[in-house]
């Protein structure tokens, strides 16, 4: 359950301010979690609501590849008061294929250990669907990779980059 409190603290971050002031002030909140398993980060975005007393309904989506992570993602639905979580099966490395969700739905995008574990694989296919998500990816939307290495941040930088305008903060908080 360790990995539930990295999004919290993340937020809480004093570079992240500004974002957290905006999304605080949503209704509705719709995370995307690649690699998610479990969903055990939002676990912890359910607390971090609770706490600030945020009035707002989570829409939490993960998407990884081993469908038996589905029971436990149900696991932790029934300790969660404000957030929802769908779990689909589904591979980050297409570049196309059904999509879950408009990217420009999404509030945060969270990766979940996924990208050094696909450093290879992203780097021979073209990155998967990161430029297209980058593209897509609206304004003031957040992107959190959680891995515990950083060799592809400037590879994965300046793709976002190329893409889109983002504003960049690296953080290593884990």
């Amino acid at each position: 359950l360790l990995r539930a409190w990295y999004l919290p603290r993340l937020l809480l971050c004093p570079e992240l301010d500004g974002a957290r002031e905006r999304l605080l002030k949503r209704r509705q909140c719709v995370v995307l979690d690649i690699g998610g398993g479990p969903g055990s980060a939002a676990l912890g975005l359910d607390i971090f609501a609770q706490h600030f007393a945020w009035d707002v309904e989570i829409q939490y989506h993960v998407l990884d590849l081993e469908p038996g992570w589905q029971t436990a993602a149900q696991a932790f639905q029934k300790h969660l008061q404000k957030t929802n979580i769908s779990f689909h099966v589904g591979d980050m490395l297409a570049e196309k294929g059904e999509r879950l969700l408009e990217f420009s739905e999404i509030d945060i995008f969270v990766f979940s250990y996924v990208i050094h574990e696909n450093a290879l694989a992203l780097r021979n296919g073209s990155y998967g669907v990161l430029p297209a998500l980058f593209k897509a990816a609206r304004s003031n939307s957040l992107l959190v990779f959680m891995d515990p290495v950083d060799h592809m941040w400037p590879e994965i930088v300046g793709l976002a980059r190329r893409c889109n305008s983002f504003r960049v903060v690296l953080l290593r908080v884990l």
